[in-house]
């Protein structure tokens, strides 16, 4: 039997938004799609490990369990892990760690946060200015024991 009386309004979920596609990012950052298939720089590394939650992304990276406990153990600060993380991946990957791999992987992962702040990197300075970016802070509470850490984007 139904009942009635005083009943609050069904909820209204909101539909969570699929991440964008590379295409999209790109198109949204106008990137230049040569760019994407460069291998990332180590100064570009140095600035993603600034915004970049690991644990969640370093088993899509490819590294086992072991480099990740090992990581751990060498590592003091979350900022150290998160560019030895990227590091690694390049060492492992060589050629094929490219820009457009690491952005497919934070996109794979519904990351498209870190994944945008990736494609802000590549932007020349003049670009940077008419588009939206991560200009002054970028925080990732991405995965547990990830601590957020506000840090510049350089």
């Amino acid at each position: 039997p139904e009942t009635t009386g005083a009943s609050s309004p069904p909820l209204k979920l909101k539909a969570m938004e699929p991440p964008p596609t590379l295409e999209e990012l790109v198109r949204k950052v106008q990137v230049s799609p040569k760019l994407l298939d460069q291998k990332c720089s180590d100064e570009h590394l140095k600035s993603i490990s600034l915004f970049l939650g690991w644990r969640r992304v370093a088993p899509h990276l490819g590294l086992s369990k072991m480099d990740i406990e090992a990581i751990e153990a060498e590592k003091r600060t979350e900022g150290e892990r998160r560019l030895k993380v990227l590091q690694k991946w390049k060492m492992k990957y060589g050629s094929k760690a490219t820009y457009k791999s690491l952005i497919t992987v934070l996109l794979a992962i519904e990351n498209a946060e870190d994944a945008e702040g990736v494609c802000a990197l590549l932007q020349t300075p003049a670009d940077a200015d008419k588009h939206s970016a991560p200009t002054a802070t970028a925080t990732t509470p991405t995965a547990p024991g990830d601590r957020q850490q506000s840090s510049p984007v350089t």
